[in-house]
């Protein structure tokens, strides 16, 4: 998900922040290496970055392209990105619209992130986690901080019609713990069921302040990979082996020709 937030680099060493630092930093480094880190902070899910959809003249139709493995949902809700009017009444930016259908069960929401264990989104908790939210309706909304093994860790904020921001207090999460998982799990407070109503949420700028991510082993990363190999020149690259037209590599070792 690298083109939905910006990220300021930290150093590798930084990333590996569960390492004890009585290691050894040949140690340090061999393992840094080998679980091919990536860290940030401040990571924010803006939503934009995405291709507009167009109407049959070529006109944005005010939605935008998402994979359906982009934020999921779950629990009779649907979600999508579409462009909105902003609060200044000027701008438009994309959101993500959640959808929490008439009878919906309590727990529907949607999975914001999921990345690899070892990757944290709120470091010591120290710093809150703020987004922008735009509701139709009074509500509240759930942060659900998820980690292997652990139970949830659960922030719940009521909102009112209209621009909301908002800013939760995650300084009671166990920061031993690498919370790798974001569920957000609109009007789930009271866990009761949704009524015959349809309520509408837009979500923008939801910002982890203090957030590592480490990449999965072996994860391509690089433009470089992901272009491929480059053509060898066969002038300058190739090794020939019992050539007939390139000098063999073998050439005057051993017994070879």
């Amino acid at each position: 998900m690298c083109h939905l937030f910006s990220a300021v680099k930290l150093s590798i060493f930084g990333a590996v922040r569960h390492l004890k630092s009585s290691l050894p930093a040949a140690l340090l480094l061999l393992l840094a290496s080998s679980f091919a880190v990536t860290a940030q902070a401040n990571v924010v899910y803006d939503f934009e970055g995405f291709t507009e959809n167009l109407t049959d003249d070529g006109v944005h139709d005010g939605s935008y392209a998402m994979a359906d493995s982009d934020f999921p949902s779950y629990g009779n809700a649907g979600r999508g990105l579409v462009s909105v009017l902003q609060e200044d009444g000027v701008t438009t930016s994309a959101m993500l619209r959640f959808q929490n259908g008439a009878n919906a069960e309590w727990w529907s929401g949607f999975t914001l992130a999921s990345e690899y264990p070892g990757s944290d989104f709120i470091g010591d908790g120290s710093a809150p986690v703020t987004m922008t939210v735009l509701a139709d309706q009074d509500g509240n909304i759930n942060l659900e901080l998820e980690a292997d093994g652990q139970g949830p860790y659960i922030v719940n904020l009521p909102v009112v019609a209209g621009w909301n921001d908002l800013s939760f207090d995650v300084s009671g999460a166990d920061a031993s713990v690498d919370w790798h998982k974001i569920q957000i799990r609109p009007d789930a407070a009271g866990m009761v069921n949704n009524d015959e109503t349809v309520d509408f949420y837009y979500f923008d700028d939801i910002s982890f302040p203090n957030a590592t991510i480490v990449a999965a082993p072996g994860e391509p990363e690089t433009a470089e990979f992901l272009a491929g190999p480059t053509t060898p020149d066969e002038t300058l690259d190739a090794v020939s082996l019992y050539s007939d037209v390139f000098p063999s590599a073998l050439d005057g070792v051993g017994n070879t020709s």
